[in-house]
């Protein structure tokens, strides 16, 4: 148990520190809204914490529905389907020509993930593409919306960034 100096100590340090990311997290922002500007509809903050495959996890349209990622046979094998399940930080959904596109973004506190079209085709950083996938079949399914762009939203200092593999439309 955490005696009471020692939490508030560790409260106002958190206090602190939010403070901080705050000041900073609106420029981040507006740099974020202007590399949309060229769109019909730039991207919108609408859903955040939304959750796919994960039974009593969230309000709607979070769902227990899994995502399936159907696995084709090959040489080595495959021909199954895989069930996913995850919780997405924030989708901002938008339009491009006459389309809904969204972007997801995965906000972090920490330092920076090497993520590129090198590291997803390696296998390492999955987890945009997925959750694009996923954001597209499961959660906003009867909207026929496109993935735009995937990316990490790092609040301490960089706000959204997107690597070379992070557009996909």
């Amino acid at each position: 148990m955490i005696c009471g100096s020692v939490l508030s100590a560790l409260y106002e340090v958190d206090r602190r520190l939010l403070g901080s990311w705050a000041a900073e997290y609106r420029a981040q922002h507006e740099k974020y809204d202007a590399a949309w500007e060229g769109l019909d509809g730039p991207p919108a903050p609408e859903l955040f914490e939304v959750s796919f495959g994960r039974p009593g996890r969230g309000d709607p349209p979070s769902t227990e529905e899994p995502f399936l990622l159907d696995v084709p046979s090959n040489e080595k094998g495959g021909g199954e389907t895989i069930r996913l399940s995850g919780r997405v930080d924030r989708v901002d959904v938008g339009h491009a020509d006459g389309t809904a596109v969204f972007n997801v973004i995965d906000y972090k506190t920490g330092g920076g993930l090497k993520f590129n079209e090198e590291t997803v085709r390696a296998g390492t950083t999955l987890q945009l593409p997925l959750y694009a996938f996923a954001v597209a079949e499961v959660l906003l399914p009867g909207r026929n919306p496109v993935p735009w762009a995937v990316g990490y939203w790092y609040l301490r200092d960089r706000g959204f960034k997107q690597d070379k593999c992070g557009r996909l439309y």
